[in-house]
C-alpha cells in the first residue's frame, strides 16, 4: 500500500505546531515568565527569596513577551501561506529567531533557583523545538526522521505544559 503524504501541507501543520511550541514555552495565560540562569550555580541562587523572584521573572517577561508575540505572528501568517517555497522561508526564518531568543535565554543572570529552574526547562523545551525545525527544513529528511520530529514535537508540548503550571504558580504567588 502506498501512502501519498503532502508535504506542502505536513510542512505547514509542522509550522504552525512549532510556531506555537516555541512561542507558547513560556506562556501563562496571557502572559508569558520563565526564568533564570543554567550557568550560575545552584547552590548560590536564592531559595524561597520574592524580590528575587518576582525580579527574576520581570527579567524573563521582557525577553520572552516580544518572541512569543512574534511567535504567535508567525503562526497566523503560515496559516495563509500557500507556496512551499514561502513556507521554507518562514520556517528558516522563524528557526533562526528562535536559536537567538534561546543563546538570549541561556544568558539571562537569575538571582532565583526557582525561576532558574523554569528558564531550563523553558531551554530545554525550545532545544527539541528547534532541532524539529532543522528537521523540517533537511530537504533529504526521510520517515524515520518525520518520526524523530513528531516525537520531539510530543516532548516540547509536554514540557510546555508542565513549565506553563509551574509558571502560573510564580505568577500567582509573586506577581
Amino acid at each position: 500500500m502506498i501512502f501519498y503524504i503532502d508535504l506542502g501541507l505536513l510542512m505547514k501543520q509542522t509550522i504552525l505546531a512549532l510556531a506555537l511550541a516555541l512561542g507558547l514555552a513560556a506562556c501563562s495565560g496571557g502572559e508569558s515568565t520563565p526564568a533564570a540562569n543554567t550557568a550560575a550555580e545552584q547552590a548560590a541562587l536564592s531559595t524561597g527569596n520574592a524580590a528575587d523572584i518576582k525580579n527574576d521573572l520581570n527579567v524573563l517577561n521582557e525577553l520572552m513577551n516580544p518572541f512569543n508575540t512574534a511567535s504567535m505572528n508567525d503562526r497566523e501568517e503560515v496559516q495563509t501561506l500557500t507556496d512551499e517555497a514561502a513556507i521554507q522561508a518562514k520556517m528558516t526564518d522563524v528557526k533562526k529567531r528562535s536559536e537567538q531568543f534561546k543563546d538570549e535565554l541561556f544568558n539571562l543572570g537569575m538571582k532565583s533557583k526557582e525561576v532558574n529552574e523554569v528558564r531550563v526547562l523553558v531551554m530545554d523545551g525550545m532545544m527539541r523545538s528547534t532541532e524539529a525545525l532543522s528537521i523540517m527544513l533537511n530537504p533529504n529528511k526521510t520517515d524515520a526522521d518525520l518520526k524523530e520530529m513528531q516525537r520531539l514535537q510530543k516532548q516540547s508540548m509536554a514540557l510546555q505544559q508542565s513549565v506553563g503550571q509551574k509558571l502560573d504558580d510564580l505568577n500567582t504567588q509573586y506577581q
